[in-house]
C-alpha cells in the first residue's frame, strides 16, 4: 500500500486502530442550568488489536495519567499550582474532591499529587478503577445513579 491512498498514516491497520480521545469540561451557565464545553483536550490514540480490554484500559490510563494527578494537585489545599493567565481557578470552582486513596491510607492524611504519581501505573490503575477486571458483580445497592 502507498502511502498516498492510506487513510491510516502508514500504520498497519490490520494491527492498529486509531481512536479519537476527547476529554472535555463542561460548565454550567451564568444565566441557565445548561452545561456548556469549556475546555477540549483532543488525542488520536493507535490501538494494537491483539491487545485485551484490560490491556486498553492500562493504556489509556496510562495516557492520561497526568490529568487525574493534575486533579488531584488541584484538590490539595496546599497546592502551589496557579491557574493559567485568564483561567478558572480550580481550587475555588466545584471540582469534585478526588475520592480515590491507596489501600491502608490515612483517613486524615492528605493525598498528593507526588503520592499518586509514587505509585506504580497498576497500583494507580487498581486505585482508581477497583475490581475493574474481577469477577464480582455490583449489588444492586452498589449501582450507578446519575443525579
Amino acid at each position: 500500500m502507498s502511502s498516498s491512498d492510506d487513510s491510516n498514516h502508514c500504520i498497519d491497520p490490520e494491527r492498529y486502530v486509531r481512536v479519537a480521545l476527547n476529554m472535555s469540561q463542561y460548565t454550567k451557565s451564568q444565566y441557565s442550568s445548561r452545561l456548556g464545553k469549556s475546555g477540549m483536550l483532543p488525542r488520536i490514540l493507535w490501538i494494537d488489536k491483539t491487545w485485551t480490554l484490560k490491556q486498553l484500559h492500562a493504556y489509556v490510563f496510562d495516557f492520561i495519567k497526568e490529568v487525574i494527578s493534575d486533579w488531584v494537585d488541584w484538590k490539595d489545599p496546599a497546592t502551589e499550582k496557579k491557574p493559567k493567565s485568564g483561567g478558572d481557578d480550580l481550587r475555588t470552582k466545584d471540582l469534585i474532591d478526588f475520592p480515590y486513596r491507596p489501600a491502608g491510607w490515612q483517613e486524615d492524611q492528605v493525598f498528593r499529587k507526588k503520592d499518586f504519581l509514587a505509585l506504580s501505573s497498576a497500583e494507580a490503575f487498581e486505585m482508581t478503577f477497583p475490581n475493574l477486571f474481577s469477577d464480582q458483580k455490583a449489588s444492586a445497592e452498589e449501582g450507578f445513579h446519575i443525579k
